[in-house]
């Protein structure tokens, strides 16, 4: 993703917002499929249809990790390198995660 935005994360985020963010991330995803191994994705990459849609047509095993939303931010706040949860108040957050859309990927 830094790579292909020529900037890092938190970068992506202040400077052009989580939408171009998701934009960048798509276009990764459709590269990174290509070649054999290990993608690893955020747990917001499934939050699109078309990241399910690339996931489901590559062919690969695909294993989505899960984890109570609440515990997921614990591990993830003191590391302070997520620029939606540093955005978001906690409260927000977990809001966000309980409205979100899942999707199932077989």
């Amino acid at each position: 993703m830094e790579k292909a935005a020529n900037k890092t994360i938190p970068n992506i985020f202040s400077e052009d917002g989580e939408a171009a963010f998701r934009d960048i991330e798509t276009q990764v995803l459709q590269q990174a499929v290509r070649f054999p191994g290990i993608v690893a994705t955020g747990g917001g990459s499934v939050d699109r249809p078309e990241n399910v849609a690339i996931l489901k047509q590559s062919g690969a095993t695909i294993i989505y990790l899960y984890g109570p939303l609440e515990d997921t931010i614990k591990r993830l706040l003191p590391e302070k390198q997520r620029p939606l949860l540093n955005q978001k108040s906690t409260l927000a957050f977990l809001n966000y995660g309980k409205s979100a859309t899942r999707y199932t990927v077989q």
